[in-house]
């Protein structure tokens, strides 16, 4: 009850009392997001105080900010769409790819901008019209530009302004890790989630937990937020079988950095931890890739090779599923070739990711001189 009378004294005093045109509005749907926002928001409210404005989905998150920040809690459900439809602002900032498509525009928006929560590239694993409606894109690098440039030139989509600032949350990632923690045979398990029911973590994520614990290592498993909608009956399952197992362990926080921290080994499929964990830890991952994660069936169009791809092929170990069978050897193999890690490690970095420990004062640079 205090959630739903919180929502629609958001809907009043956000939409009908409070009409006047907000200068930054910035809207997140989880509180998993949290540490991709942080810094952002304390660089805008110092820069405009009282004209940054923050909404979320999300109960937990919205406890976090209310203290620093004009904060609202909106849900998921009608109140949500109807603040979205009135939107009343020159800058609209989130990381919720596919505006237009199911949370509507409002007209009175001059500039909707989506920053990345994750490093991989824009054309595989989200869909095909996911960046289509924005106005601005601050992406992780060029080769994200590239991407939505001639995405925009095959699929006939409008021209946006693409800012390469660089990626927030591995900036965050950079400042806030501690390398010294490792903790030896943990394994951190971070699967991805996917559209299609017949994905890695459905068919064998039960098998490699088991197979790991049968081998004496010990197993953090880290799901996707998106799990706890869509994989509800696989994820109980798990922690029926392993829950009161003293080597396993779910981590359901709303940060993933204590358990990259803690582990030796990243295990994943296609989830974009692979590329944070190795390219801030400098520890080696195994990626089981042979259940592709495809939510645009038309990224052959383009032409061009995926960043998680690339990452695969030179930095990642990559495993068939027929190799769980023989995941000891496979970890231990890893762990002995890690120290040929860091020179790729720093090489990649700074081939493929802008403004590198700089990336909030990239987007400061473009927000503080727009003319809205």
């Amino acid at each position: 009850m205090k959630k739903i009378k919180l929502i629609f004294y958001s809907f009043i005093e956000f939409v009908l009392l409070n009409k006047n045109k907000k200068k930054y509005i910035l809207f997140s749907e989880s509180k998993y997001y949290k540490n991709h926002f942080e810094k952002l928001i304390e660089n805008l409210k110092q820069k405009f105080d009282n004209d940054v404005y923050y909404l979320t989905s999300d109960f937990d998150d919205y406890n976090f900010f209310n203290t620093k920040i004009n904060t609202y809690y909106v849900g998921t459900g009608i109140v949500r769409y109807l603040i979205f439809h009135y939107f009343n602002c020159d800058n609209l900032i989130l990381t919720l790819t596919d505006i237009g498509n199911h949370l509507p525009k409002s007209k009175n928006c001059n500039n909707y901008i989506y920053f990345f929560h994750a490093l991989q590239s824009t054309h595989i694993i989200y869909t095909k019209e996911a960046f289509k409606n924005y106005d601005t894109i601050f992406s992780n690098g060029i080769y994200q530009e590239e991407e939505l440039k001639k995405a925009e030139k095959i699929f006939n989509f409008p021209k946006k302004k693409i800012i390469n600032t660089g990626y927030f949350y591995f900036d965050y990632l950079l400042q806030t890790i501690n390398h010294k923690i490792v903790q030896k045979n943990l394994i951190l398990y971070a699967p991805s989630w996917n559209y299609d029911k017949n994905n890695f973590f459905v068919n064998h994520g039960s098998k490699l937990i088991h197979k790991l614990l049968d081998k004496n290592y010990s197993v953090i498993l880290r799901p996707h937020p998106e799990h706890y909608k869509r994989s509800k009956e696989t994820l109980k399952k798990i922690i029926n079988q392993f829950g009161k197992i003293n080597q396993f362990f779910l981590d359901d926080s709303f940060s993933n950095i204590n358990s990259m921290e803690k582990s030796e080994i990243l295990i994943t499929d296609n989830s974009g931890i692979m590329l944070e964990f190795t390219l801030t830890l400098n520890r080696p991952c195994l990626c089981f890739d042979e259940i592709k994660k495809i939510h645009n069936p038309d990224y052959k169009n383009l032409d061009i090779e995926s960043l998680e791809d690339i990452f695969m092929k030179n930095l990642a170990k990559k495993l068939k599923i027929s190799e769980i069978e023989n995941i000891e050897k496979h970890c231990v193999d890893v762990l002995k070739n890690s120290n040929n890690l860091q020179s790729k490690v720093i090489n990649f970095r700074e081939k493929y990711i802008s403004n590198i420990r700089h990336s909030i004062e990239s987007a400061m640079d473009y927000l503080m001189n727009l003319k809205n």
